[in-house]
């Protein structure tokens, strides 16, 4: 299951991306025993979103280990004026947004990553899950996806809360399903009930591959 290679991308990365996600990776797999699965419905180019229900701060990171390629993940400008914090948000290619203008920036600045035929990450639910359960999704995901008309690739996290629990490295995995294509008809405007129903069916999909990571390790854990 644990096939996590190098492409393009990630060789032509800077020295503290490929740093932290080898660093990184070697733990995932030899300490927390990981598994992932499906990375083969990963496009190996061109624009792509991927979209990962959302846990725990491992997320990223975990994400950004496990697909073979690189990864630009949103995060709140405030992160990177924090010492030691700021680095490693600009080392792992993660892209600024301000607070209060996450809507239009985020939009644009996600359009111009993804028109550059790179990777973007993204948690359709907005924040982290206190229980550990799959939340309502917002539109933003599908509205970045359908005015890039890209494809999604849903991403399922289980057990990514316990990557350090009680002192000790436990399982997690990590499932790529196959690519989502947004369909707006010529002519038809993607209006926010459209938006919203859209992500709700993306989640499911995100809770179908939750489900394949949970069967993946349950019997390590």
């Amino acid at each position: 299951m644990d096939r996590v290679g190098y492409n393009a991308e990630i060789k032509t990365a800077t020295f503290t991306y490929r740093f932290f996600r080898g660093l990184f990776t070697f733990i995932f797999r030899h300490f927390c025993r990981w598994q992932v699965a499906g990375l083969e419905n990963v496009p190996a180019t061109g624009p792509v979103v991927v979209a990962v229900n959302h846990t725990s701060n491992w997320d990223p990171v975990i994400v950004g280990c496990a697909i073979n390629r690189q990864i630009h993940f949103m995060a709140k400008k405030e992160l990177f004026g924090i010492p030691v914090v700021g680095w490693i948000c600009q080392a792992l290619a993660a892209y600024p947004v301000e607070r209060g203008k996450t809507g239009r920036q985020a939009l644009r600045a996600s359009l111009d990553i993804l028109a550059a035929d790179k990777c973007i990450g993204m948690f359709p639910e907005g924040t982290r899950s206190k229980t550990g359960e799959i939340s309502e999704a917002k539109g933003g995901v599908v509205m970045i996806a359908a005015k890039a008309q890209t494809v999604i690739i849903p991403v399922g996290l289980y057990n990514s809360r316990q990557v350090f629990f009680r002192g000790r490295f436990r399982p997690f995995a990590v499932c790529f399903g196959p690519p989502v294509s947004v369909q707006v008809p010529e002519g038809e405007k993607l209006t926010s009930k459209r938006l919203q129903s859209l992500a709700n069916e993306l989640m499911v999909k995100i809770a179908a591959e939750v489900e394949k990571g949970r069967r993946l390790i349950t019997p390590q854990i």
